[in-house]
């Protein structure tokens, strides 16, 4: 076996796979609170005995076959906020706060950073997925068409200026430990002891503004010409070492 060959493209599949991630992310820049993605490469090695076809030989002839794999995380820092002046556009400052919202598909709670919110015909506030979003009892917040909504740093709800309960809002010590990736910026609970009530204490909600993507989008940029590159290195590595084997076989053939 060419070891070689396999290791060349695992390197072109862990960097095509990068290539990727940084697309996504790129991609994901303008949608409202939207996290990046973050790839790393991890490097295990693959060992195999290599006594095909022959009496058992000691010592055994080992391969020593490295594998790169590509691992991604989500990278939960925040995002920069624009003003919309929406009533119903919500951003929260700080990185470890969430909105409660529930599935409209499988009626579990799930959690978002998406604060483009809207009123439906029935006075619920819905997500742009359509999921309703949840007040701090765990219903659906509703509020009517002729509501003066107004929402402080805390999440406390005045509707008309009088007190309507408060947005519902979770926070985790540790996201990345805490959440699992359920599509369309939303995530979904690993466990329900890592869950926390209520916002964290040094974050804040911010009424009439979203947060958008946190990918940087130059720095995003550069890494994409870099990968294309470790990606083409890889590409002229397994082309040299495939040339050889093959003027190795021939020159083999030639001789029988």
């Amino acid at each position: 076996m060419n070891v070689g060959l396999y290791q060349s493209a695992s390197g072109m599949r862990a960097n095509l796979d990068r290539q990727s991630v940084i697309a996504t992310n790129l991609a994901r820049q303008t949608i409202p609170g939207a996290h990046q993605s973050i790839s790393a490469f991890e490097v295990k090695e693959d060992s195999s005995v290599q006594n095909r076809g022959r009496a058992e030989v000691t010592p055994k002839v080992v391969s020593r076959n490295f594998q790169i794999h590509t691992e991604v995380a989500t990278d939960f820092r925040s995002g920069p906020i624009t003003q919309s002046g929406d009533p119903l556009h919500f951003a929260i400052q700080g990185r470890d706060s969430f909105f409660r919202v529930l599935d409209k598909n499988t009626g579990s709670e799930l959690y978002t950073r998406n604060g483009a919110f809207y009123r439906a015909t029935d006075g619920r506030v819905l997500t742009t997925e359509g999921d309703a979003v949840l007040a701090d009892n765990g219903t659906p917040l509703t509020v009517s068409s002729a509501s003066k909504l107004e929402v402080d740093e805390q999440g406390r709800i005045k509707v008309n200026g009088t007190d309507a309960g408060k947005l519902g809002l979770v926070h985790f010590d540790n996201p990345s430990e805490a959440l699992l990736d359920a599509g369309t910026g939303r995530y979904a609970l690993t466990k329900e002891d890592l869950k926390r009530p209520g916002m964290a204490a040094e974050d804040l909600v911010i009424q009439r503004s979203l947060e958008y993507g946190n990918t940087d989008v130059v720095g995003a940029t550069i890494s994409m010409m870099q990968t294309l590159r470790l990606y083409e290195a890889n590409q002229k590595a397994l082309l040299a070492q495939d040339e050889s084997t093959g003027r190795l076989l021939r020159m083999v053939g030639e001789k029988t």
